[in-house]
């Protein structure tokens, strides 16, 4: 009997070790998946800023256009100075082109900056989304944990009980805690695919 018991709390002990090193891989996965979750928020800011940017050249680029057509206004206006202004309407002709180019490119930008604000968008309700993902498996990871320290805690109650079958205590509770651990390594490998999918579309 004593031989038992001893048998029974070594095999307690154990199971006791197994749960303290799956709770601490969970914590270490958990903190992973913040750190994660962290590099996604910073390259949303990254997103925002470059658009931020785009916008400033745009408004560089309508200042320039507004100059330009000013200019134009003013050869109109200064008749008296024709022969002057032909020169002038030359140059400007030649750099009519040059407005041109940077017409292009201002639109270039425009179709840059809608571009960028989309993906920053669509990269923000992934976000959202991963995030809502995250909470749901961390719930249930927290429920999981709870639902093993409760099983921990009865299987400790039981071999302490006079007369009890410990070892079949033990046993039941180990395989509880096997098929709840696969429950849980099922539902990490899913929020990684999930990230590994988000990872590889940005």
């Amino acid at each position: 009997v004593k031989k038992e018991s001893e048998k029974s709390r070594a095999m307690a002990k154990k199971w006791e070790a197994d749960l303290a090193n799956k709770l601490k891989d969970l914590r270490h996965k958990s903190k992973k998946m913040q750190a994660e979750m962290e590099a996604l928020q910073r390259e949303l800011e990254e997103s925002k800023q470059e658009g931020d940017k785009l916008r400033k050249l745009l408004c560089a680029a309508e200042v320039k256009e507004l100059n330009w057509k000013q200019n134009m206004q003013s050869i109109e206006i200064h008749g008296a100075e024709i022969d002057r202004l032909k020169a002038e309407v030359e140059r400007l002709t030649r750099s009519e082109r040059d407005h041109q180019a940077r017409e292009l490119e201002r639109q270039q930008m425009i179709n840059s900056a809608t571009k960028t604000e989309s993906r920053a968008e669509a990269l923000k309700m992934r976000l959202d989304a991963q995030e809502n993902e995250v909470q749901r498996v961390k719930k249930l990871f927290q429920s999981q944990v709870a639902a093993l320290q409760t099983q921990l805690s009865e299987a400790q109650e039981e071999r302490e009980r006079p007369g009890s079958n410990s070892n079949l205590a033990v046993e039941s509770a180990l395989a509880a805690s096997r098929a709840k651990q696969a429950e849980l390594q099922k539902q990490h490998a899913l929020l990684m695919r999930k990230y590994t999918a988000l990872q590889s579309s940005l």
